[in-house]
């Protein structure tokens, strides 16, 4: 989790060790569910600049509503996909500016602006669709 200027007044109740192991739980059910090859980590809460720094090779994607359609931007095959997903309330200008920098594409899932729970399943499955389409 990314610690956002805008997240931060946020009730806490998503913080915390016993959420975390939660969080697990759940990802581990989801995944017998459907059959999924690996389990994500999760990692602790980091400062924008070291969510940037501690990124994997790869393609980074940044989504946002107002953005290009993120298959138009995504073209080649990569090993890796960071996809960034903003709190409620959007990324703050500087957030947005320091990922570009860093290389991120801004990239969109359609008009519509959606939840971020909703937001980061849905890049997820793009992204993973792309992923096994150019493998």
């Amino acid at each position: 989790p990314v610690l956002f200027k805008r997240s931060k007044h946020v009730n806490p109740r998503g913080e915390g060790p016993v959420f975390h192991q939660k969080t697990r739980a759940r990802m581990a059910n989801a995944l017998e569910q459907c059959g999924g090859a690996w389990l994500p980590a999760i990692y602790p809460e980091a400062t924008v600049e070291h969510a940037i720094s501690a990124r994997p090779e790869g393609v980074g994607v940044l989504l946002d509503a107002g953005a290009p359609p993120m298959l138009s931007l995504v073209k080649a095959a990569t090993p890796a996909l960071t996809i960034v997903v903003g709190p409620e309330g959007g990324f703050d200008a500087g957030e947005r500016e320091a990922f570009e920098q860093a290389g991120f594409l801004v990239a969109s899932l359609g008009g519509n602006i959606l939840r971020f729970e909703t937001a980061a399943v849905s890049g997820v499955a793009v992204g993973r669709a792309f992923l096994e389409a150019h493998r």
